[in-house]
């Protein structure tokens, strides 16, 4: 899955806080799971630079 997100216009990207919230449907009944895997999650600063987040 690639998503991709960004600041509404004339906001100000703070340090701490929530940076998306992901909602997930099921198709079929069964057990709830999802998981980030911290070695292949990649992210990107507006300038191109890789940082790292704490899961």
């Amino acid at each position: 899955m690639f998503v991709s997100l960004s600041l509404a216009e004339g906001t100000v990207a703070t340090q701490a806080g929530v940076l998306a919230i992901v909602e997930v449907e099921a198709l079929a009944d069964g057990k709830v799971e999802i998981s980030l895997e911290k070695d292949v999650l990649n992210l990107l600063a507006a300038d191109g630079k890789n940082f790292a987040i704490k899961l």
